[in-house]
């Protein structure tokens, strides 16, 4: 608005266009408002021109044009030395004979100004959703998909159980659980009849036993079998995998169960194991009604010594589905006692903690011990031990244990809850995934973490998670992939991903 006054008061003076605050054109308004006076008016983005603009008025005007920022330190020593040029070179006319302003330049363009790194996208990652009843404690009181029977008491305490969570947790169950159960049913008939002469023995020596301390057991107990004189040896061939004594004491008689009434299983398959470990006295393969669909799954029976206790046995498994202890019990003895017959030491060294009022101690104790079994899980993904289910997908086949998914994935839970036709079969297929995605997804449930691979593609995977309702594992795979970028682009090899505006990641787009 100036232009044409100075044109007339001073026509030979030179003129530069500047523009000032550049710095304010990649800053925050928001910021920048609230720290200035409280009265001053505050900047809007459409007050601040695009260079483009100021280019155009220079242009039209025939001047030069330069930007300056006080606060980025930009622009002002240009803006100096061409106003001195300019002013050089109008004097050239006056004092056309000094040969020093012949060889004066114009003014020079101005290097654009290279913004300021913008600060790296923070990529919110969701805290873990809570478990609504499928957690571990939960599946354990619950058992949907159990595979393990324990038979406590003589047979009269059922236990439901899963294998991968105690495997996984204690040593002892996992030898346990990979013991040959078909060595017994191909065994020649010379062992055959040598395992029946002394299974036969071993009950002759239990009936004499329970005769000597048959009056006393009477006294006792209110439950006493008639037939006693027959029971132990028909107990071989009835089909139930357990039968009980045809004299059973009270347990305060301390009498153990006869081994000749412990089967080998409908399947044919088992073994015993008095000599193997303390506290066990059979396991075998056997068809048992689902407790919660009440249709006939194939199970691992193990039967237990009569003197393991409901309660604390029920204490040490739900120690190896949680790694937590209820220190406020008060059978805490009985629960040692059980942990060190099953080797489950960090157990009882938790429960000495508490007797010696050391509580303090067992956070170590259990952040281990949730350590160790989330190591010991990933190895059981990637060989497949104690799976109960495969994935078919595009490229192959992967196997999956339901109880670790039940536990961590609404979707999985709603699928093999018995509603669904995936619960009642051993192969379910998921289309337009490949092996590599869904390995990705299975460590994601198993452990919480994720861990990229070369053949992980995070497009594919944040599809996949978004199908199956992970919103943790999605923010967990763009911060993933924004990792990625940013090395890229220190590189020099920056390529934004098309697909970054879709499934709900518009923070990459920054």
């Amino acid at each position: 608005m100036w232009f044409p006054e100075i044109k007339h008061f001073c026509p030979r003076t030179p003129i530069i266009l500047v523009g000032c605050q550049l710095d304010l054109r990649y800053a925050d308004l928001d910021a920048v408002n609230r720290a200035r006076r409280p009265l001053a008016k505050p900047i809007k983005p459409t007050d601040i021109l695009p260079p483009e603009r100021g280019h155009e008025v220079a242009k039209e005007l025939g001047i030069p044009y330069f930007e300056t920022s006080i606060v980025a330190q930009f622009g002002v020593k240009d803006v100096f030395d061409n106003a001195i040029r300019a002013a050089l070179i109008s004097r050239r006319h006056l004092q056309f004979w000094k040969s020093h302003l012949k060889r004066v330049q114009r003014p020079l363009l101005q290097a654009p100004f290279l913004p300021p790194r913008p600060p790296r996208p923070i990529v919110g990652i969701p805290d873990p959703p809570p478990t609504d009843g499928e957690g571990p404690d939960s599946l354990f009181c619950q058992p949907l998909c159990a595979d393990v029977l324990f038979l406590l008491q003589g047979g009269i305490t059922r236990v439901f159980a899963h294998k991968v969570y105690l495997a996984t947790s204690c040593s002892k169950f996992y030898d346990l659980f990979t013991l040959d159960l078909g060595g017994l049913c191909m065994a020649p008939r010379g062992e055959e009849q040598e395992n029946k002469e002394n299974l036969e023995c071993a009950e002759a020596d239990e009936q004499s036993r329970r005769g000597a301390k048959e009056q006393a057991g009477r006294t006792k107990s209110l439950d006493i079998d008639k037939d006693g004189a027959d029971g132990g040896v028909r107990g071989l061939n009835r089909p139930q995998l357990l039968q009980q004594g045809s004299l059973r004491t009270s347990q305060s008689d301390n009498a153990l169960p006869s081994r000749a009434q412990y089967s080998l299983g409908a399947r044919g398959t088992g073994r015993a194991l008095s000599g193997w470990g303390r506290g066990f006295l059979s396991v075998c393969l056997e068809h048992v009604d689902d407790p919660m669909t009440g249709r006939p799954r194939l199970m691992t029976v193990v039967a237990m010594d009569a003197l393991i206790q409901e309660e604390p046995f029920k204490a040490v498994l739900q120690y190896l589905y949680t790694g937590s202890l209820d220190e406020g019990r008060g059978d805490l003895m009985q629960v040692a006692t059980i942990a060190e017959l099953l080797e489950v030491f960090d157990l009882r060294m938790m429960v000495a903690n508490v007797l010696n009022r050391e509580s303090f101690m067992n956070q170590e104790i259990t952040k281990a011990f949730h350590v160790r079994r989330a190591n010991r899980i990933k190895e059981g993904l990637n060989k497949g031990t104690f799976a109960d289910v495969v994935f078919r997908l595009d490229d192959g086949c992967l196997p999956a244990h339901k109880p670790l998914l039940i536990s961590s994935c609404d979707w999985m839970a709603a699928m093999f809850r018995g509603s669904f036709m995936e619960s009642y079969v051993e192969e379910v297929s998921i289309p337009n995934t490949s092996a590599a995605c869904m390995h990705g997804v299975l460590e994601f449930l198993y452990c919480g973490l994720l861990t990229p691979c070369p053949g992980l593609e995070p497009m594919e995977l944040i599809i996949l998670a978004n199908r199956l309702c992970l919103p943790r594992l999605v923010a967990l795979t763009a911060s993933h992939r924004l990792r990625r970028m940013i090395d890229c682009v220190r590189r020099g090899m920056f390529c934004r991903p098309p697909w970054a505006g879709c499934y709900s990641h518009c923070q990459l787009l920054k």
